[in-house]
């Protein structure tokens, strides 16, 4: 087998500048708290969350708080021996009902609407339909669900946006199940 070297992949310099390439382009391209704040408010005009409210009203269930995060470290490699989600775009904490929006990863509204989505089912799932989501099982299911009514939500935009949503969000299902069962 012919071996070859790599200079993209293995020289530490290069590596350096990528790294403060991609730094310099995500800090320029990610959304601002008031931007963030404006973008949920017109999301949730939208009639797809009137059945939500209002199951949330039926069943005297608090709405999870959302709490924006500018803060949230990065990592490269997510899979790990236990869960854990500070590491992610967005993520629910069941025991404080809060959904944490990091604006550091955020980097437009289409990509603020798929994570807030995705964590309004999982917190629907554990406040509403009272699921366990410590259950591996359950979890995964709610994060289909969550993938599922994501792709339902972007009827409108042409077909190969709702390829490149359902790849995304399939990758983050892959890697959230994987650091969910190990």
């Amino acid at each position: 087998m012919v071996r070859f070297y790599d200079p993209s992949r293995t020289d530490p310099s290069l590596l350096f500048i990528r790294g403060v390439q991609n730094y310099i382009s995500e800090s320029q391209n990610k959304l601002s708290e008031d931007e963030i704040r404006g973008g949920i408010k017109n999301f949730f005009k939208d009639q797809g969350y009137k059945k939500m409210f209002q199951d949330y009203i039926d069943h005297q269930a608090d709405f999870p708080d959302i709490i924006v995060r500018d803060d949230c470290p990065k990592k490269r490699f997510i899979i790990s021996p236990y869960t854990d989600y500070k590491y992610y775009k967005s993520y629910y904490d069941t025991a404080k009902n809060q959904i944490c929006l990091c604006s550091n990863f955020l980097t437009d509204m289409l990509d603020l609407k798929e994570n807030l989505d995705r964590e309004l089912i999982v917190a629907y799932d554990h406040n509403i339909r009272k699921k366990d989501l410590s259950d591996n099982e359950v979890y995964a299911c709610t994060q289909i669900r969550a993938c599922r009514k994501q792709y339902e939500n972007f009827t409108q935009i042409n077909e190969e946006l709702r390829k490149n949503l359902s790849l995304t969000c399939a990758k983050y299902l892959l890697k959230v199940i994987q650091t969910h069962l190990y």
